[in-house]
């Protein structure tokens, strides 16, 4: 596992992506000081105290950063039957989704357990909104990070 700092020309590029692709720009001075932690393929950064994964070429927000602060992120509610499944990694499919906000295809979301409302996952939407409430089978979210994965635990040093 490699932990390092970006040069400043670097974490300048990343603060304004974060800023702009999650509107952050009250959360993330452009100046800031950008740590990382990679593990394989998997990048965490570090900006002020949030913290954001760069997997496959997508960047999201990690589970501890969703929780703890304030970042809006369409939410997709699953019923009980699919919790478990999502936090063995597997991707959200449509008949477990109850409810949903508005979002378009790619579009990162989070998954909330309907009962409890707690974030579970983190993923990449398969299909829009609109083709979710017309499906009645198949795979509706890429599962990129879910609680207690080895996103979850890399991350651990930070928090």
């Amino acid at each position: 596992m490699k932990r390092f700092f970006l040069r400043s020309s670097e974490a300048k590029k990343i603060n304004e992506f974060l800023t702009k692709k999650f509107g952050l720009r009250d959360k993330i001075k452009r100046k800031s000081q950008v740590e990382v932690l990679q593990e394989g393929e998997i990048r965490i950064y570090k900006v002020e105290d949030l913290l954001f994964v760069k997997k496959e070429n997508i960047f999201f927000p990690h589970l501890y950063t969703l929780r703890n602060f304030e970042i809006e992120l369409p939410k997709v509610l699953v019923d009980k039957g699919a919790i478990l499944h999502i936090l063995k990694g597997a991707d959200v499919m449509a008949p477990g989704i109850t409810s949903s906000d508005e979002f378009q295809i790619d579009e990162i979301v989070e998954v909330v357990a309907e009962k409890g409302g707690i974030e579970i996952a983190i993923g990449q939407a398969l299909v829009s909104s609109v083709e979710l409430k017309e499906m009645k089978k198949g795979k509706a979210v890429k599962n990129l990070h879910y609680l207690n994965d080895k996103i979850w635990r890399i991350a651990k040093k930070y928090y």
